[in-house]
């Protein structure tokens, strides 16, 4: 009876430790995804009218009321794919594989998320040509998220608990040095001088003339 409690102890430790494993994000309908078949995912099955899926950027958000389905042509080359939506708000499906999309946009020549983009899921086809990965797929989403502004040269931020006010920095509005942290492109200018940023931390300046 002891060495019987003490398996069954045993195996809801097992099991509980294992569900402690799953990413808290991979439960979320929004977007599921899963391979339907060796060359077919699905992903949206949950996204209707009465609970689409949806994406904001900044103000704005993007409804998504459909799934779609991603199709794998036998005659494609290993790979993956990146599934992301754009900030005009398009599902798409980015990648070096020949694919077909229904309900989404297949864009080819992409390795990696694009930026100003919002990640969903990566699936691989890399075992075998022209077959997806059983195992392949990754939950990209992030339920939370954050994005650092940091002011540059020239630049101030003022943080307060409802808002962010970004302004001119009229104390420091031109380069101090030639070595100072720039963006290369940046460009100040004051009475006597152009000050241009050639290159990460190196900035260049040419005097002001009458012509």
């Amino acid at each position: 009876m002891i060495r019987a409690l003490a398996i069954q102890l045993i195996f809801v430790w097992a099991a509980g430790n294992a569900a402690a494993q799953i990413s808290a994000t991979s439960k979320l309908k929004d977007f599921e995804f899963e391979r339907t078949s060796p060359t077919e995912l699905t992903f949206g099955r949950e996204c209707s009218t009465r609970t689409p899926c949806n994406v904001r950027f900044n103000q704005r958000t993007h409804s998504f009321t459909t799934g779609g389905t991603v199709v794998l042509s036998q005659s494609s080359p290993k790979g993956e794919a990146f599934a992301y939506v754009t900030r005009d708000g398009v599902l798409t499906i980015g990648s070096n594989l020949s694919i077909r999309c229904t309900g989404c946009l297949a864009v080819p020549g992409v390795d990696h998320f694009p930026e100003n983009t919002i990640p969903l899921w990566t699936w691989t086809a890399a075992s075998v040509a022209g077959v997806w990965d059983r195992d392949g797929g990754v939950d990209r989403r992030g339920f939370q998220s954050a994005k650092v502004i940091i002011p540059g040269l020239g630049i101030q931020i003022a943080e307060s608990p409802d808002s962010t006010a970004i302004a001119v920095d009229l104390v420091h509005f031109t380069p101090k040095s030639s070595s100072e942290a720039c963006a290369p492109g940046a460009i100040w200018s004051d009475d006597s001088y152009i000050y241009v940023c050639v290159a990460s931390g190196t900035i260049k300046r040419a005097a002001l003339s009458t012509f």
